[in-house]
């Protein structure tokens, strides 16, 4: 009984830290638990009267709301009128679409040359944000890479090595983890491994090609909106032998259900 005296107290006082607080532009803070934001006002309770009266107050006294899950909302008069900004959460599904053209390299080790081209892909992304800054991404990407056939070409005195490039389709998954910083704006990174698989077939013959290369971007983000985030930067994908140097931009949108 005397450890349950001191343990329950401890249990209620902690019950009671959370709670959130309204930040006048006096620079008075009220501990409160907020009902709802009107257009003009917000509806609150007395954090340690939750069964009490519902308080009013006008919009253009307060400068801040912070609840207790850290989500703050910011209060600006600007000619007259109310702007609320909201803090930035990512948490949750999003989709996205995303474009990278890049330039590759592709040691041949039969003719011992190396083949250079361009490249682009492109896909439809899919995002779970853990937290706000930390997502698992994957999705569907199709890679047109460049193919290239090495032939002898007779000339005068013997022959010269050619080159006929053509472009292959792929289609490839993208297992990584997105990294995003900030707010509105921030620094953006993902990084993981990108599995490309293809199938060509002839009058002769049918082969499977497959490509696991390692996957880089980084770069910046911009949020517009709460439910839109675009990032941009140079992306690098490589594999022993093989690398491609790109510079990627995508959109997300969150889904409904995202936090």
């Amino acid at each position: 009984m005397k450890y349950l005296s001191i343990i329950f107290p401890l249990l209620f006082s902690t019950l009671f830290l959370a709670q959130d607080i309204i930040t006048k532009k006096s620079g008075d803070e009220l501990e409160v638990k907020i009902v709802k934001i009107n257009k003009s006002n917000v509806m609150y309770k007395k954090h340690n009267d939750l069964e009490g009266a519902t308080f009013i107050m006008d919009k253009t006294h307060i400068f801040m709301i912070k609840y207790e899950d850290g989500k703050k909302v910011v209060f600006e008069d600007k000619d007259g009128k109310n702007k609320e900004e909201e803090t930035l959460l990512r948490k949750g599904l999003r989709i996205g679409l995303h474009a990278t053209p890049a330039i590759m390299s592709d040691p041949d080790l039969l003719s011992g040359t190396t083949n250079t081209g361009t490249t682009i892909s492109g896909g439809l992304d899919v995002y779970y944000y853990f937290t706000d800054n930390i997502a698992f991404k994957t999705g569907v990407i199709v890679n047109a890479l460049p193919d290239f056939e090495h032939y002898k070409k007779p000339i005068s005195g013997g022959y010269t090595n050619e080159v006929k490039t053509s472009y292959i389709n792929f289609v490839g998954v993208p297992i990584k983890i997105s990294f995003a910083t900030g707010g509105k704006v921030g620094f953006y990174l993902e990084t993981g491994t990108t599995f490309f698989f293809q199938q060509f077939q002839s009058e002769s013959f049918t082969y499977n090609k497959t490509i696991i290369l390692q996957d880089v971007v980084t770069g910046v983000h911009f949020s517009p909106t709460k439910l839109i985030s675009i990032h941009a930067g140079p992306s690098f994908q490589f594999n022993l032998g093989r690398y491609m140097i790109g510079a990627q931009a995508g959109i997300s949108f969150a889904l409904p259900n995202a936090k």
